[in-house]
């Protein structure tokens, strides 16, 4: 069997097992109403990003495709791996692009709809009551799509070890039964939070070192949550191998918003992480506008699969190697969450030891204007 006919083997079983597993662990309940899917009009196919985004970098050509950062091949040892087809999600089109099934219909367009009018966005004020309201529904559903993917990351590697088993094959016994515990638990509490300041209209309850709204429309759209591991002095910020459970990992979360002519670039965390990212805030809203754009393409790539761009910039990015090995870290290791996921294996791994501090400071070697 040559290499492209194993790739598609491959391919195919992950489907499968990726179908298998996403059926598995489906709610019965909305996450957002905690009402059965029925009484809110069914399971909605919800997006990561706003459809209203996507819709900014789909291109005209291609039938409305655009690209994933996981259609993005590995390297290993400095040798290319193509990424494998099918199975990846190869330019896909905007109704099948980051799309989870935690939230009833009925809440998804109204419980988000604050911040899915692009109206709205240009006249946000981060630090108002309204603007707190919007932020807080960006990080909800940031968290929500980020635990759909880990539940189904999961289920997919047990299935897969069930079926390797069954053939005679070792499993790789990881613990991440205990890490999935804690995952979910830290972003329930930032989604409980968040359910706060909505229901009581309170202002002033995040962080926020990024905001900008760039008289131009980029080419990336991402909104995203992660912990941020090292500063950008190289001090430890958070502890991702921790399982204990009284640690409470903090999550930053990265927006970026292509709109029809402008662009929505924010980084936040809620207040009660002060003690955690008090000075690195200080750090980053002390760069100047094309570095903080360059720290968060570092970390959206090197901390998230889900990150979608015009086919025309990812031929642009593939192309540049120390990008790919960026990514490389990413797709290797994103599974399971923030505790057994692709920050460990960098802290592990890289010549540094520094995680994603040498993302942060060796600055991808990307156009400011992605």
């Amino acid at each position: 069997m040559n290499q492209e006919d194993r790739f598609s083997q491959i391919a195919r079983q992950m489907n499968s097992s990726r179908r298998e597993a996403e059926k598995a662990v489906r709610p019965s309940f909305c996450s957002i109403c905690g009402h059965p899917f029925e009484d809110g009009g069914g399971i909605c196919a919800s997006h990561s990003v706003p459809q209203m985004v996507l819709n900014n970098i789909m291109s005209k050509n291609k039938d409305g495709q655009m690209t994933c950062s996981r259609t993005f091949g590995m390297y290993e040892d400095d040798i290319p791996i193509p990424a494998l087809p099918d199975f990846i999600q190869i330019q896909p089109g905007k109704s099948r692009a980051g799309v989870f099934r935690s939230i009833c219909k009925k809440c998804d367009s109204e419980f988000f709809k604050d911040y899915e009018d692009e109206e709205a966005l240009l006249s946000l004020d981060p630090y108002s009551a309204q603007g707190n309201k919007i932020l807080s529904e960006i990080m909800i559903k940031s968290h929500l799509a980020k635990l759909a993917k880990v539940k189904t990351d999961y289920k997919t590697e047990r299935i897969q070890a069930t079926k390797a088993a069954m053939m005679g094959l070792g499993i790789v016994n990881l613990n991440t039964d205990k890490a999935l515990e804690l995952d979910e638990r830290d972003a329930w509490l930032d989604i409980v939070r968040c359910e706060e300041i909505i229901k009581q209209g309170l202002s002033n309850q995040f962080l926020v070192p990024v905001f900008r709204i760039l008289p131009y429309r980029n080419q990336i759209a991402a909104q995203i949550v992660l912990p941020i591991t090292y500063d950008l002095k190289g001090n430890r910020l958070t502890d991702t191998l921790s399982f204990d459970a009284q640690y409470k990992l903090d999550d930053f979360c990265i927006v970026s918003f292509p709109l029809k002519r402008n662009t929505l670039l924010m980084m936040f965390c809620l207040k009660d992480s002060e003690k955690t990212y008090g000075e690195y805030v200080s750090q980053i809203s002390g760069l100047n506008v094309s570095n903080q754009m360059k720290l968060m393409q570092a970390l959206m790539f090197s901390g998230s699969e889900d990150i979608f761009m015009t086919n025309e910039i990812a031929e642009k990015m593939e192309k540049d190697l120390r990008f790919r090995k960026i990514v490389t870290h990413n797709l290797s290791s994103a599974l399971f969450g923030k505790r057994i996921g692709d920050t460990n294996l960098r802290i592990q791994t890289t010549e540094t030891n520094t995680g994603d501090y040498e993302s942060q400071r060796n600055y991808l070697s990307i156009q400011s204007k992605l």
